[in-house]
């Protein structure tokens, strides 16, 4: 999910007999239902409304997990049993005014873990492949007894189920297994802005800043449209996908107000990216995520914070730059004066300076890039600049580091290679391939990312990959590792299926070099 803030990437394994629950529950008696196939628990401990029956469910607020999948409810669901939102319980004013019921079956058999790809003090972000959908995804993972996360994590879910947006981050269910709790999220491949910026070496161009501007307005304008105020947007919050798409995540800090003119008063978030007003304690609404936009987009078109520029801050010297002194501007005679509009529109030091989302949406630097431009040229342009940072398979676990295997990292490649050969994502693999990649079919021979791509996108087939490699130990059979040259070999025997049907045909293998790419933090293939 690209937001990577700690090094502890293990969640405490957390026993699940029942001696461990009874101890934890006192003498406290269940009493349980079954509500769409999910067990639900309808005691309450007490202090934070949290109960998990010794089958592996609870119930906060609306929502209902279990090891089976989520459920949520609506405002005839809340009752005397329920907590209230000051009591920690998950609802909103969006959700408690409605009365439709929503499931998401979903359960850890359903998904094979791949590599860890963010971590933090009280969980960790994991790829994994989604086996009935052969697609690949990200799991959010927290310890279920981790008070304040597990609140953060309920209440993204419940912001997510309501969020139908092309420029949010997709929810695809949550569940319960061993003492965690897992949210299931639309993989992106690119990982956060944060991330490409990083690798970019200097900043987003500006026409490619304005088309994912353009994404990044849209979801905030959906937030803001249904009285969601995010409270935490920065650039690693905001995801990128190689097939052009710009996505916002993270909404565990997130607000719902009850109508336009109602203010925040919680200090959540994080302090680089918070706005004058919030520093100064004042109540705060919609505007404070324009500031937070404003930011944002400054990093990302000079590839610093704005506020580091040149010199390093302490906390207190920040928050006295952010509300005492003027806000940040751009280096002189460098970018547009589109993009200085902007910037300097969102980052008014007095919040109600700010013009509102829906103002934002016809900007100039906006409007001037993309409004003769088609969206799908648009999202091709992003696509082939994120492509040249970094390739679609990425991986954060280093070839020099002693948690590197070799068949891991095959049976972790070759599952995302069938994923995205599927052919409505196959083009997003043109980035794995390098500039000078050679393709064999038969006897036939292709050079360069040019003719490869356009051999494999004319395959009308789809892949699937051997049961013959069901068993782990077989990976260590395929994967050759040379150190020297940083080069993984690798043969996967696939069987070929009609794309259409489904149906299986004859089993081929497939060959790849795959080489590691330690500056971009991803791998690409050289021979195919």
């Amino acid at each position: 999910m690209g937001d990577n803030d700690g090094d502890n990437d293990t969640v405490p394994e957390l026993s699940s007999s029942l001696g461990w629950m009874q101890r934890k529950r006192g003498n406290k008696q269940s009493g349980g239902s079954v509500i769409g196939g999910l067990t639900v628990d309808h005691s309450h401990e007490e202090g934070d409304g949290f109960n998990l029956s010794e089958s592996g469910s609870y119930r906060e607020g609306l929502v209902h997990i279990s090891q089976a999948g989520t459920t949520i409810h609506g405002a005839d669901a809340l009752d005397q049993h329920s907590p209230s939102p000051a009591q920690g319980g998950s609802t909103s004013a969006k959700r408690a005014n409605r009365t439709d019921l929503l499931r998401y079956t979903v359960s850890a058999s359903n998904f094979q873990n791949m590599e860890k790809i963010g971590a933090g003090c009280s969980g960790y972000v994991r790829k994994a492949r989604w086996k009935q959908k052969d697609s690949i995804v990200a799991i959010k993972v927290i310890n279920v007894f981790e008070t304040e996360k597990r609140k953060q994590m309920m209440q993204e879910v419940l912001m997510l189920c309501d969020m139908h947006c092309d420029a949010l981050i997709n929810f695809e269910g949550a569940f319960y297994h061993e003492g965690t709790i897992n949210v299931v999220l639309e993989y992106m491949t690119a990982g956060s802005l944060e991330d490409v910026v990083k690798l970019s070496g200097g900043g987003i161009p500006e026409t490619i800043l304005a088309y994912m501007a353009e994404q990044i307005v849209e979801g905030m304008s959906f937030m803001h449209a249904n009285k969601m105020v995010h409270r935490d947007f920065k650039p690693c919050n905001v995801l990128v996908h190689h097939n052009g798409r710009v996505k916002i995540s993270d909404f565990g800090v997130s607000a719902v107000l009850e109508n336009t003119l109602d203010k925040c008063t919680t200090f959540v978030g994080t302090f680089l990216y918070m706005s004058p007003e919030r520093f100064r304690s004042d109540k705060y609404s919609y505007p404070s995520d324009l500031w937070s936009l404003g930011l944002t987009l400054m990093q990302c078109a000079t590839g610093e914070y704005p506020y580091l520029r040149n010199s390093g801050k302490t906390y207190w010297e920040l928050m006295e730059a952010i509300v005492q002194q003027d806000a940040p501007k751009l280096p002189e005679n460098r970018y547009s004066a589109g993009l200085e509009g902007i910037l300097e529109r969102c980052l008014q030091k007095e919040s109600e300076k700010r013009p509102t989302i829906e103002v934002l949406k016809n900007d100039d630097f906006i409007v001037s890039h993309c409004a003769t431009t088609p969206l799908a040229a648009r999202l091709a342009a992003i696509s082939e600049w994120v492509g040249k940072v970094r390739s679609c398979f990425v991986s954060v676990t280093s070839p020099s580091s002693n948690s590197f295997s070799a068949p891991d990292l095959a049976c972790n490649f070759a599952h995302f290679y069938v994923s995205f050969f599927q052919p409505h994502l196959r083009e997003t693999l043109w980035s794995l391939y390098e500039e000078g990649a050679v393709l064999s079919v038969g006897q036939e021979m292709l050079n360069g990312r040019k003719q490869v791509m356009g051999k494999l996108l004319s395959v009308e087939a789809s892949l699937e990959i051997s049961p013959s490699l069901s068993d782990p130990e077989e990976w260590s059979k395929i994967a050759k590792w040379d150190s020297a040259g940083m080069v993984l070999a690798l043969t996967v025997p696939c069987m070929v299926k009609n794309a259409k049907t489904g149906a299986e045909g004859a089993e081929i293998q497939v060959e790849f070099d795959l080489k590691a790419d330690l500056k971009r933090i991803c791998w690409t293939v050289t021979r195919q």
